[in-house]
């Protein structure tokens, strides 16, 4: 992967919305958290995987090292046991990926939008 200001940009989105998300799953299973350690966390994650992902096969590693990292880190941030551990970081995947198919579908529509309003031919 090659650096962009747009892959950049994406990585600071993630890590707010992430850090957000991250503060969510710990209310729903009822820690007690501050504003700055979900995005603590969010942060540390994403530069991590950003930095793999120059790597080749970096998309794969990053991923694959986030889960350990990110679980690590919300037991070690928040004082838990493995297992709630385990479910603030679940539920936070979870989050996150229904927020990236929102926002997926949000762009896939607008995109189908501009395309039909300007006249384009959407299958050539």
């Amino acid at each position: 992967m090659a650096f962009s200001v747009l892959g950049l940009v994406l990585v600071l989105v993630n890590i707010a919305v992430g850090g957000l998300l991250l503060w969510l799953s710990a209310k729903i299973m009822k820690v007690k958290s501050d504003w700055t350690t979900p995005y603590m966390i969010a942060l540390i994650v994403g530069v991590v995987g950003y930095v793999l992902g120059f790597i080749p096969m970096g998309g794969i590693l990053a991923f694959v090292v986030s889960i350990p990292l990110g679980i690590w880190l919300v037991k070690t941030k928040y004082k838990l046991e493995w297992g709630k551990a385990i479910l603030v970081w679940l539920i936070w995947f979870v989050l996150g990926l229904i927020v990236g198919m929102i926002i997926a579908a949000i762009v896939a529509a607008v995109f189908v939008g501009s395309m039909v309003a300007s006249g384009a031919s959407l299958l050539g």
